[in-house]
C-alpha cells in the first residue's frame, strides 16, 4: 500500500501493528500509515491482484 498522504509504501502487516492498540480495531474499514498516522481505506482484493499480476510481469 502506500499513503495517500506521505506517500510511505507500506503493508499491511505494518499498518496492522499500528492500529492493533486501537479499540475499534476489529470493526474500522482503516487503516493507518506507520510513517505518518494517517488513516487510509484498505486496498479493494481485486487492485491487490492487479498489483500482484504486474510485477510478476515486470520480473519476466
Amino acid at each position: 500500500m502506500k499513503c495517500t498522504l506521505c506517500g510511505y509504501e507500506f503493508d499491511e502487516k505494518q499498518a496492522q501493528e499500528v492500529c492493533k492498540n486501537c479499540p475499534f480495531m476489529k470493526g474500522c474499514k482503516l487503516i493507518r500509515c506507520p510513517n505518518c498516522s494517517f488513516e487510509v481505506p484498505r486496498e479493494p482484493k481485486w487492485l491487490k491482484y492487479f498489483k500482484k499480476e504486474r510485477k510478476s510481469d515486470e520480473d519476466k
